[in-house]
């Protein structure tokens, strides 16, 4: 190499080194005001915004429950709405109308199998009264009539315990 080349290297040196030492010079001053900064007046509730929706869906919740206690309270406590007479009479009266659709149809008293092989009822509609007791039609000339042992087909035989 030259002399000339070596004393353009080494002026290009001495720049880079100056222009590096400037870059260091602001990387420490910027450093020194980020640190010294006043906090920003919105970064105090900028913070806090993400409550706003959790206390919205609390209030809607709330509300929610508040509805539903003063509209039925009875599901509340017991879990279900109805008694188990209004359940019972329900089933048996899905049972009837299903049975007196298969009789006019078919000219005869159906059984449980029937109304379901027939699809007059669903196959997991309930045969059973709301106390455990299995249904029956009886069917005489004008009527159908579904019971149980502790429904008569209008009223409960026996009050719950």
């Amino acid at each position: 190499m030259d002399r000339d080349s070596v004393s353009v290297l080494e002026t290009r040196l001495a720049e880079l080194e100056e222009s590096r030492a400037e870059i260091d010079d602001e990387i420490a001053s910027t450093k020194l005001l980020l640190e010294a900064r006043a906090p920003s007046p919105r970064r105090g509730w900028v913070q806090w915004v993400w409550w706003i929706p959790v206390t919205a869906s609390i209030l809607a919740l709330a509300a929610m429950a508040l509805a539903f206690v003063a509209f039925d309270p009875l599901c509340l406590y017991s879990f279900c709405c109805g008694s188990p007479e209004q359940t019972t009479q329900e089933r048996a009266q899905s049972v009837r109308s299903a049975a007196q659709v298969y009789r006019a149809q078919r000219d005869r008293c159906p059984t449980f199998g029937d109304l379901i092989e027939g699809e007059y009822l669903m196959p997991d509609a309930s045969w059973t009264d709301a106390w455990g007791h299995t249904f029956w039609i009886q069917c005489d000339a004008n009527d159908v009539t579904v019971r149980s042992c502790r429904f008569d087909g209008e009223n409960i035989l026996e009050p719950p315990e």
